[in-house]
């Protein structure tokens, strides 16, 4: 059956409505998190930007097209994000911890997916033959 929808597209997706979640019950429930919400973010974000350009330029020597183009996205994202979305902490420690705490989380969780991946292409290769 083929896929309708690519796994990394379905992590992706999940991975938004976390941060949708997150921003939503911070700015529901106490709106003094601002910065918390805003490190939290920033980590999450930054962690998701890390590995996704890692991960082009592991599998780019495969999809040289297909890399090429989203390394010139992340190029892109990198030059918008680091220049125009404003990040002030402050001396805030507790936003230096969530900060950290989110991109730990994030690039944990894909780096998890990304190994199970790729465990399960090798065991779909091994018993196809």
């Amino acid at each position: 059956m083929p896929r309708i929808i690519s796994p990394q597209t379905l992590v992706s997706t999940i991975r938004t409505m976390i941060y949708g979640t997150f921003a939503a019950a911070f700015t529901l429930n106490d709106v003094d998190a601002e910065k918390l919400l805003d490190a939290a973010l920033v980590g999450g974000i930054f962690a998701d930007y890390m590995t996704w350009i890692g991960h082009t330029i592991i599998y780019l020597p495969q999809y040289i097209a297909h890399r090429f183009i989203e390394g010139i996205v992340n190029v892109a994202f990198a030059v918008f994000f680091f220049r125009y979305v404003p990040i002030d902490f402050g001396s805030d420690p507790d936003a230096f911890g969530m900060a950290f705490l989110a991109f730990m989380l994030v690039t944990g969780i894909k780096i998890t997916f990304y190994a199970l991946e790729y465990i399960s292409s090798i065991t779909d290769d091994r018993y196809e033959a």
